[in-house]
């Protein structure tokens, strides 16, 4: 996962904030937030959206997510410092991933944050990461997937599984 640092200001960027905050107002009633407008505001300017994230597959992570197969990331926590405890979840808190255009296409919760060591990592988790059953074969996999530039099994890794809340719409 990777976090979207986004300044305002140019015409993609409030193109993009627009979005998120249309796409937030609806997600946000799936938790049972309701209308918080007169709270929060009504449009892009003044509203509080959740993070964002994407992944470096985007495209195949949210179709998976959307899925129900995807149910889980993980992230260096070293690497989580640079965008500072924004970018570091904790139990119930919500996000929004966008596709590789950019578009929000699902809200997720949080309903388990760890820190682990690259060799604690399990079969469970490794099998909700890539949305596969879980087996043996699928820690070897995700190891092959998420080992690249980490040579030393005792890094720190934060790991989430998460719930889908509200899938987008396709773009």
């Amino acid at each position: 996962m990777s976090n979207e640092a986004q300044e305002p200001g140019t015409p993609a960027d409030d193109e993009l904030a627009a979005r998120i905050v249309t796409f937030w107002q609806a997600g946000r009633q799936r938790l049972g937030m309701g209308d918080l407008a007169p709270v929060m505001g009504t449009d892009a300017s003044d509203s509080l959206v959740p993070t964002t994230w994407t992944f470096a597959d985007a495209d195949a992570a949210v179709e998976s997510i959307l899925a129900g197969r995807k149910r889980a990331t993980s992230a260096v926590l070293a690497d989580l410092a640079d965008v500072g405890s924004e970018g570091v979840p904790a139990r119930g808190d919500v996000a929004i991933v966008l596709d590789s255009d950019r578009n929000p296409r699902a809200l997720v919760q949080a309903e388990e944050v760890r820190t682990v060591r690259m060799a604690e990592v399990d079969e469970a988790h490794a099998a909700a990461e890539l949305g596969v059953e879980r087996s043996a074969q699928a820690l070897v996999e995700w190891h092959e997937h998420n080992d690249a530039g980490v040579s030393d099994p005792a890094v720190q890794l934060l790991l989430e599984r998460f719930t889908l809340i509200y899938p987008g719409p396709r773009s």
